[in-house]
């Protein structure tokens, strides 16, 4: 099992995106896509693709752990 660091990523939700305003995010982003196709007006995408960004960005800061316990990628 790949081990991880997860000290970018705290400071990714502690300093720019608390974990309970993405978590709210992601659930109007899914509701705004379970919407038909008619609503969704050119705000509600631009939303939609905020949101999957500030996801991508929290994902972007998670490292694997490298052997020996640094978490440095060569």
């Amino acid at each position: 099992m790949t081990r991880y660091d997860f000290k970018e990523a705290t400071c990714f939700l502690n300093e720019c995106v608390p974990l309970s305003d993405m978590y709210e995010d992601v659930l109007m982003a899914m509701h705004l896509l379970s919407a038909p196709k008619r609503y969704l007006t050119k705000k509600k995408r631009a939303e939609i693709w905020l949101t999957l960004m500030t996801c991508a960005d929290f994902l972007d800061t998670i490292n694997p752990k490298q052997k020996g316990g640094g978490n440095e990628v060569a």
